[in-house]
Formats: C-alpha cells, sequence, structure tokens
C-alpha cells in the first residue's frame, strides 16, 4: 500500500470502529448486563458470522434477536 491509501484505510477501520460501538451502545441500551454478548454478536454481524445464543430463561435472548 502507499502513503496515500494509507490514510483511507485507517480512517475507514475507525468508521467502523464507530459503527460498532453505536451498535453495541444501542442494543445496550434495550438489554441490560449482557455486555460480553452483545460484543460478540456486534463481532458476529460485521464478520458476517452466525450465533448460537444459550442461557437460561429469561436473560433477553429473543430479545437480542
Amino acid at each position: 500500500m502507499n502513503q496515500q491509501t494509507q490514510p483511507l484505510a485507517d480512517a475507514e477501520a475507525v468508521d467502523w470502529l464507530h459503527k460498532a460501538e453505536r451498535l453495541q451502545e444501542e442494543v445496550a441500551s434495550v438489554i441490560i448486563g449482557q455486555p460480553k454478548v452483545i460484543r460478540l454478536l456486534a463481532v458476529s454481524v460485521f464478520a458476517r458470522g452466525h450465533v448460537l445464543l444459550e442461557g437460561d430463561v429469561g436473560v433477553g435472548k429473543t430479545t437480542i434477536l
């Protein structure tokens, strides 16, 4: 990569980071006390992956979906 494309790549990475943080904040405003789950879901969304949610009754699995 040359010097002209490096700042653009850095700017795009920062933009995606802000988007991921915003997504996590929005989900966290509804799902309380599950920061690790929210973080992993955000990683999965941006990586186009799949998630298997497991947990006890009443922890917010359906709400997260």
